[in-house]
C-alpha cells in the first residue's frame, strides 16, 4: 500500500467523527479504482483534513486538464509527480480521487455527511458504529451489520429503475448471502 494512502487511514484510526459503510472484507486493502465510502458528521471537515494530509506530498497546482470522464462540479486538486488529485463537493457529499499520472483512480474517498436524505439513520450509524481491526492490525469505524445491510438496501432501492439498478444489483445479493432475511432489513428501516 502506497504510504500517502496509509497516511490517509492513519487519520482514520486516530479520529472518532466518521464511519465507514459498504466496507469490503478486505480492506483496508483495494484495488485500483475502488472507492471508499465513508459517514461523517461533517464533511467540510473531513475533506480538509483529508487534504492537508495529501498537501504533505509535495503537491503543487499545475493547472492540469479535468479528464473528460470528470463532469462539473469535479475539479483539479492539485498533483505531484506520482498523483493527480480530484475533488468534487456538493452540498451533502464529496470525493476525493487519487489519481495516476494518466488519471486512472488509484482510490476514491466518497464522503458523505447524510444517507438518501434520512437524517435519523446517520445518527443511528454513528451511534451504533463499532471498532474492528483490520487486516493491517489497525481498528477503523465501521457499521455494525444491520446498519451497513440496511444502508446496501436502500442504495439499491435508490436505483430501481434507473440505468444504474444493475450494477447496485450487488447490495440485494449482498443482503441475499447473509442470514439476516431481507425482510427484518427492512423492519429495522422502518423503525427508525
Amino acid at each position: 500500500m502506497d504510504k500517502m494512502i496509509k497516511d490517509v487511514y492513519q487519520y482514520f484510526k486516530d479520529m472518532d467523527n466518521y464511519c465507514i459503510i459498504r466496507v469490503d472484507k478486505t480492506f483496508p486493502n483495494y484495488n485500483k479504482g475502488d472507492d471508499i465510502d465513508i459517514l461523517v458528521k461533517s464533511k467540510e471537515i473531513f475533506f480538509n483534513n483529508v487534504l492537508m494530509i495529501l498537501d504533505n506530498y509535495n503537491l503543487k497546482k499545475n493547472n492540469i486538464k479535468l479528464p473528460n470522464r470528470y463532469p462539473l462540479p469535479w475539479k483539479y486538486y492539485k498533483d505531484n509527480e506520482k498523483y493527480n488529485i480530484f475533488t468534487f463537493k456538493e452540498e451533502k457529499s464529496c470525493a476525493i480521487d487519487i489519481c495516476d499520472k494518466n488519471n486512472n483512480i488509484i482510490l476514491r474517498f466518497d464522503i458523505v455527511e447524510d444517507i438518501y436524505n434520512n437524517k435519523n439513520l446517520k445518527e443511528v450509524v454513528l451511534k451504533n458504529k463499532i471498532k474492528k481491526k483490520c487486516m493491517d492490525g489497525n481498528s477503523y469505524y465501521i457499521c455494525n451489520k444491520m446498519d451497513d445491510l440496511s444502508i446496501r438496501y436502500l442504495e439499491y432501492k435508490k436505483f430501481v429503475g434507473t440505468w444504474r439498478e444493475q450494477d447496485k444489483k450487488k447490495h440485494l445479493l449482498y443482503i441475499k448471502n447473509t442470514d439476516t432475511p431481507i425482510d427484518e432489513v427492512i423492519l429495522y428501516l422502518q423503525k427508525i
